[in-house]
């Protein structure tokens, strides 16, 4: 079993491995139907951090619309809240999307993550209702 003493992390571009792309919508989702099934073999606390970041995002664009919306604060003021987190996240995610070859992604990062969360959403609902291909 990997364990911190027996187990490292290798960057070299060489050591990278890739998973063919299903070929259709049907095939994603049942990839993703799987990969769900897979992690709930993992502990709660591996989980809870897997889900955090589309919660986050979720929270923080739900919180921003409130407060755009409300009349009491500042639009200007939340406005720049929502460009530096955006430019942060933007910059977090290109310097990652450059180094991993993904060059072409860095243009469609805010566009790409609402689609993110929209598509998390639908493989979390078809999690519920449908088993998983995979055997335990």
């Amino acid at each position: 079993a990997a364990k911190r003493k027996n187990t490292t992390i290798c960057l070299a571009k060489d050591s990278f491995s890739s998973v063919e792309a299903p070929k259709n919508n049907r095939e994603f989702t049942q990839q993703s139907v799987d990969e769900s099934a897979i992690l709930r073999q993992f502990g709660n606390g591996h989980r809870l951090l897997k889900s955090l970041y589309s919660i986050s995002v979720v929270f923080f664009i739900t919180l921003a619309i409130i407060l755009l919306v409300s009349a009491h604060y500042q639009p200007y003021i939340i406005a720049a809240i929502i460009i530096f987190r955006y430019g942060f996240c933007w910059l977090i995610n290109g310097k990652t999307y450059q180094y991993f070859g993904y060059k072409d992604l860095i243009v469609w990062f805010p566009l790409l993550e609402w689609i993110d969360l929209l598509t998390q959403f639908r493989i979390t609902l078809k999690s519920i209702f449908h088993k998983p291909l995979i055997k335990k």
